[in-house]
This record gives C-alpha cells, structure tokens and sequence, in this order.
C-alpha cells in the first residue's frame, strides 16, 4: 500500500542478528582466505598424505616457485595479468612450459578449482614433444644384442652401420 510506514514487524528480528552473523562471516572468511605461500603449504599437507613420494616432491617443487613469486598475494589478486607476469619472469628464467604450465596447475588445485575455472582465458603453454629423448644419439637408442651366428643384431630396427 502506497503512502503507509513500513512496520519493524517480524523483520526486526533479523536485522538485530545481521551484525552478529557478519561478524561469525568476517572471522570465517579470515580463516579461509590465505595467501598462496599458506594455501600452497596447506594444499601439500594434504597431498603427502596419499600420494607417493615422487608426486609429492614434483608438487613441492612447483609450489617452490610459485610461494617466491606469487606468495604474498592475497587469491583475489592472482588475475591473468598477474598470472602472465609470473608466467614472463619464469621464462625469463629458463623455466619450461611444461613445467610453468605444472606450476599453474599445483596452483590452481591449492585453490580449490581447476584452471579453465579460474582463468578461463589464460592459454596453456606449449609443451616440448620430444621430452625424454634430448641428447639421444641413434646408438644410445639402439639395443644391441650379441648373436654368435648373425654377430650384433639391433633390437630397435636401426642397424649399427646406420646408427650414427
């Protein structure tokens, strides 16, 4: 009805309890919203728990770089921007993409959600396809077998007089 007071009525109640469950908020968000350093430490508790130990010491290692970089920020800040920024100073470093794009993903789990979820726009680097075989001469990768009748057979199928 147009021109009438609005009543306290039941409403009243409620809004005298609003300061109080702002303030149960308030302590709440403060215990939840952690720097990356604490969330980073948080998250690799966890993981040492069921993972094997080479998981652990790769997920250690990510957070390594991420703690000295990005650490003292608080989630809200860790934009795309700031995302590349990060992602520029490891390359300026000589980090990988693989291992840049590991670091963003240790990262992105410590926060609680995935990367596409987060930074829908920021791109995966490119990856190297020929990890595992840099420095790999022909020989290296060829297994040869003694056989008294034949003399040296490759397993491989690259013969030795090939190989090199």
């Amino acid at each position: 009805m147009a021109g009438q007071a609005l009543s306290a009525g039941p409403t009243s109640g409620r809004l005298a309890l609003m300061p109080a469950a702002w303030h149960k908020m308030g302590s709440w968000a403060s215990e939840k919203i952690l720097p990356p350093r604490e969330l980073l430490d948080e998250y690799a508790r966890g993981y040492r728990l069921n993972h094997r130990a080479k998981s652990v010491a790769l997920v250690e290692g990510r957070a390594a770089h991420l703690k000295r970089i990005l650490g003292n920020l608080l989630p809200a800040d860790l934009t795309e921007a700031r995302l590349l920024d990060h992602i520029a100073k490891r390359q300026a470093e000589g980090a990988s993409g693989r291992t840049i794009n590991l670091e963003l993903r240790v990262l992105s789990r410590a926060l609680g959600s995935t990367w596409k979820a987060l930074w829908p726009r920021l791109r995966k680097l490119e990856e190297r396809r020929d990890a595992g075989r840099h420095g790999a001469s022909s020989i290296e990768v060829c297994a040869l077998v003694r056989d008294d009748q034949a003399g040296m057979v490759c397993l491989s199928g690259i013969e030795p007089a090939q190989a090199g």
